[in-house]
């Protein structure tokens, strides 16, 4: 009995880190402008673009994963999530 309880338990954590680190769609408000009076919805970061104005976008790394859809790109000196669409 004891093997199956722990074969489960296995299954549920694997199953569980799984989930997890898949990708999900990208939080509301991305793109959206922000600043010292607007904050960005969470999991987003006020991000100042190179002669634009900031807003609200998923920062990355080469080893992070973006939401689905969308690619980690050097946008203007700062690494973002953006839509493959935007590209």
């Amino acid at each position: 009995m004891r093997i199956w309880r722990s074969i489960v338990v296995v299954a549920v954590v694997a199953l569980a880190g799984a989930a997890a680190a898949a990708p999900s769609k990208a939080p509301g408000g991305q793109g959206k402008a922000c600043g010292a009076k607007s904050a960005c919805a969470t999991g987003l970061s006020c991000v100042q673009h190179a002669g634009r104005n900031s807003t609200c976008e998923i920062v990355c790394a080469a080893n992070t994963k973006c939401p689905e859809d969308q690619r980690c790109v050097n946008d203007g000196g700062q690494m973002t999530c953006r839509p493959i669409t935007d590209l």
